[in-house]
């Protein structure tokens, strides 16, 4: 068993031996709540209302097909929308601006400039989804000014709810229904930046549900998440969503725009023989135990989270169908197979939710559009 897979373990189990870890645990609250403070003195808050999509915990949850579905949303209601990332993974280390674009063409010819190495998975994915603004920088505060320079009038800022430099007047934190939060410690003890108190101050819980998960699991799990959401002094804001599959497509984005090429349906991915299923990202076994449900799987590969895929890595892959992640897919257009395909997944999220974003967040802003002053 590799280091990681023993942390994870114990992280997601009983904590064992890692309870000789309680003093670091105790050191990184201590440093977090004095970080916290300092930063909050001096946050900056953008001229435009500001949405901090994030969680409490290391790892994936779902927050990038929810930001996808939310920007969607946001330019339903005619607003532009602009999203800011970290851009974790990514070899360059300066300030990159990809700008909307009208969506009358292929993916695969947007922005050619924009690779992964260049502005991180991630972005790049959320870039490619939706044709909205997006500005990658690990100063968040200049990403957002980016933003603002550059016309839009609602951030979402991806994975940030502890960059507390960055202002924000709303928060949304996503919660894998899964895994929750572990066995409840902070790092390094269990896998928590925060402790579950901290959704008491959001305006939002999502919980990302597993469709395979038993009900019975399912319900305790979310009455463990309900108990620290429910004193909040605001209204009721915690909601269960989940993936649906939608079919797959192929990595290297080759064929007619309306063609059969392009795409696979569910019923086809059944009927494949030999596929290799392959995973970048932070909850690889929810991947393959999604695919599973689908198909029969030859093989199953793991990769560290945000991996910089080369041809290299599937060099004795040989002609089998190989399946991935959209966020693995967009790191390996310029030399996929054919026979290549990315799982597309779609977050519906609650009216109920979306209802909430209307009467807080889109009002405002179009308030302050109205205004005079603007």
């Amino acid at each position: 068993m590799s280091i990681k897979a023993f942390i994870e373990q114990r992280w997601y189990g009983r904590v064992g031996i890692l309870y000789l870890l309680t003093p670091l645990s105790w050191c990184f609250a201590a440093i977090a709540a004095r970080r916290k403070r300092r930063l909050q003195a001096e946050a900056i808050l953008a001229p435009v209302q500001t949405l901090v999509v994030g969680n409490i915990a290391v790892g994936g949850t779902g927050k990038t097909p929810v930001i996808i579905a939310l920007v969607k949303f946001l330019q339903a209601k005619g607003l532009r929308p602009g999203v800011v990332s970290r851009g974790y993974g990514r070899q360059d280390t300066q300030l990159q601006f990809l700008p909307a674009y009208i969506d009358t063409h292929p993916s695969t010819e947007i922005h050619s400039d924009a690779t992964a190495g260049l502005v991180g998975d991630e972005p790049l994915l959320i870039y490619t989804a939706t044709a909205c603004d997006v500005a990658v920088a690990a100063d968040r505060v200049a990403a957002v000014a980016c933003l603002v320079e550059h016309g839009c009038d609602v951030i979402i800022a991806d994975d940030g709810l502890q960059h507390y430099r960055m202002g924000r007047h709303f928060e949304l934190a996503v919660i894998d229904g899964v895994r929750v939060f572990g066995n409840g410690h902070l790092l390094p003890v269990g896998p928590l930046r925060e402790l579950p108190e901290r959704l008491r101050d959001v305006d939002w819980v999502l919980v990302n549900q597993s469709q395979q998960q038993d009900t019975d699991i399912q319900a305790r799990k979310l009455a463990q998440i309900h108990a620290y959401v429910q004193n909040q002094t605001q209204e009721a804001s915690c909601f269960n969503v989940a993936l649906t599959v939608t079919g797959l497509s192929r990595v290297d984005g080759r064929g007619g725009l309306d063609g059969d090429e392009t795409r696979m349906s569910l019923t086809q991915l059944a009927d494949l023989s030999g596929v290799v299923a392959l995973a970048g990202i932070g909850d690889p076994e929810k991947f393959f135990e999604t695919l599973a449900g689908f198909t029969k799987l030859q093989e199953r590969r793991i990769f560290p989270d945000h991996h910089q895929y080369c041809a290299e890595d599937f060099a004795n892959i040989g002609d089998k169908p190989v399946v991935m992640t959209s966020k693995d897919a967009v790191k390996c257009r310029t030399f996929a197979k054919p026979n290549w395909y990315a799982l597309e997944v779609a977050m519906q999220l609650p009216e109920a939710f979306l209802a909430g974003v209307e009467r807080s967040l889109i009002a405002q802003t179009k308030t302050a559009q109205a205004s005079p002053n603007k």
